[in-house]
């Protein structure tokens, strides 16, 4: 549309049919089908008898090495289990999450694949396909699904399938939308504890001295600035200096991670500096902190034994949110460096009117988030004797 009333030229029609579903349908079908158990009943028209084979010696491998795997005949992955060279080394198809099917950003391919498949270029190896048929190819046969009919009506498919496991997909050069927004946003948590906590302390150590007051003008700065302002910021001194400003799958150069990395970990930092210093100064005007002194121990002893110890444990709890939140990737960052993570699909979901992708990524960052919550609290009874998870009567 050009605007209300008028129809832009060109551009080709499409139809479109909708049908009315009430809410409560919608999520009880969705929820229903959040985790499906392949098996052996799944397919209709199979080849053969239906049933799983386990096999020591996997066919991918031409039957010579030593490869155990689980095969099924009438379920919708043909691999149920099987073993490779590429982490984590055992795969499984036989549970599958379902957040839901892409509508624009990756059509008809459901939003948990999108997030984990890999991207870049083609890998191609020496494939020995089930008919015999040797070539160079970039097909992972371990991924074959069922594809009903498509021996007969592709010769392509006929010449190197004996059933209708013929769905695969390839082995490609980069990561997936997870493995990228993972790898920059725990390198970032990494960074961010090794330089934040150590100036924290050094900073409560040093209060109202010259290093306290440079670390405050920082904080003040992280937090009065918007990040969008601070990231373009980086980004044009680190091009100044020759620093990729935009990802490229296709780079063997490490150095696009750097200002992703950076500009991920600064506001990071500024918290823990933030909140180190006032838990340490707490416990330093706490009067267990007098009698300690007044018992005769150092400063240092003080300080290593009670101070520390006593600051480190809010700030413990954190940390199972700090690297779960790695996986849900940083939409502003992914987005100005053109990082292909999952925060800029999310923001690509969003442009694009895909509510498929924008369900399921939400409902993920849920998960993550109630998931890292629960963990930081029983991270921090571990560490606090005066938490426990057992209750007595009284």
């Amino acid at each position: 549309m050009m605007n209300k009333k008028k129809y832009a030229d060109g551009g080709q029609q499409q139809l479109f049919a909708y049908k009315d579903v009430p809410l409560a349908s919608r999520m009880g079908k969705y929820f229903a089908n959040l985790i499906t158990i392949d098996d052996i009943n799944n397919v209709e028209d199979i080849v053969g008898e239906r049933g799983l084979t386990f096999t020591l010696h996997d066919p991918v491998y031409g039957g010579e090495k030593f490869s155990p795997a689980i095969i099924g005949n009438g379920t919708t992955h043909k691999y149920l289990l099987y073993f490779d060279s590429k982490f984590p080394f055992v795969h499984q198809n036989i549970v599958t999450i379902n957040l839901g099917t892409s509508y624009t950003v990756n059509q008809g391919v459901d939003v948990f694949s999108t997030m984990t498949s890999h991207q870049g270029s083609y890998i191609k190896s020496t494939v020995t396909y089930p008919t015999g048929l040797v070539e160079e190819s970039a097909d992972n046969l371990h991924t074959a699904t069922y594809m009903q009919g498509s021996r007969e009506s592709s010769l392509l498919y006929a010449d190197r399938y004996e059933d209708d496991y013929t769905n695969v997909a390839t082995y490609k050069t980069g990561k997936s939308k997870v493995g990228y927004s993972f790898v920059i946003g725990l390198i970032a948590v990494i960074m961010s504890y090794l330089i934040g906590v150590p100036l924290g302390i050094l900073m409560a150590r040093k209060k109202d001295k010259l290093v306290d007051k440079i670390g405050t003008l920082y904080i003040v700065f992280i937090i009065a600035v918007p990040s969008l302002a601070y990231i373009f910021l980086f980004k044009a001194i680190g091009g100044s200096f020759g620093l990729p400003t935009t990802f490229d799958m296709e780079s063997p150069s490490r150095l696009m991670y750097i200002l992703p990395i950076v500009s991920l970990a600064l506001p990071s930092i500024a918290n823990l500096m933030k909140w180190i210093r006032r838990y340490m100064i707490d416990q330093m005007n706490s009067d267990y902190v007098k009698f300690a002194r007044s018992g005769g121990l150092t400063e240092g002893e003080i300080f290593t034994r009670h101070i520390l110890k006593n600051a480190a444990i809010p700030i413990i709890q954190g940390i199972p949110a700090a690297v779960l939140g790695a996986l849900t990737g940083a939409i502003i960052t992914e987005r100005v460096y053109v990082v292909p993570g999952i925060g800029n699909l999310l923001t690509e979901a969003i442009n694009k009117y895909d509510n498929g992708v924008i369900v399921g990524g939400t409902l993920f960052y849920a998960i993550l988030t109630v998931t890292s919550l629960i963990l930081g609290d029983v991270l921090m009874a571990m560490v606090d004797p005066r938490i426990s998870f057992s209750t007595k009567d009284r």
